[in-house]
């Protein structure tokens, strides 16, 4: 199939779902509804509009957003309003290299370390020792003969 060819049957389906969504609108604004506390936007019945709906609460610009880096994988994008925060992190895929391997440490997704003179990227949460059976650890770099 052609690019144009393709171009025409989303323009024609897209022609056809906008036919039926203008047939449903005027089948709306044809009913005669009374208004619900004047919060859809319809008129009220025998034209009297409905009651006004409750002030919502305010919304946050650009002033209240702020980003934060913890240094590592995770950026923060903040919405501050007053005592409201709303938080969203965001975890980068990206591999950090570690340094040499020490069973006393905690290791995450992505972390990269040397063992056995090999560099290992964790596919998922290490369990153990790189190189051994089912570890979380893919070898990336083999270490090279001497």
């Amino acid at each position: 199939m052609t690019i144009s060819a393709l171009m025409d049957a989303v323009l024609d389906t897209l022609s056809t779902h906008l036919r039926s969504y203008e047939d449903r609108l005027r089948a709306l604004e044809a009913r005669s509804v009374a208004g619900r506390d004047g919060r859809d936007g319809l008129p009220g019945r025998d034209g009297v509009d409905g009651q006004r709906g409750a002030d919502g609460v305010d919304g946050v610009g650009f002033d209240d957003l702020s980003v934060e880096y913890d240094g590592d994988r995770t950026v923060t994008v903040k919405a501050v309003s007053g005592e409201r925060v709303k938080a969203f992190p965001i975890t980068l895929p990206m591999v950090i290299y570690r340094g040499v391997w020490r069973e006393a440490d905690t290791y995450t997704k992505g972390d990269a370390v040397t063992a056995d003179g090999s560099m290992w990227i964790a596919r998922e949460i290490p369990t153990g020792k790189p190189g051994t059976m089912a570890s979380g650890w893919q070898l990336a770099v083999k270490r090279g003969t001497k």
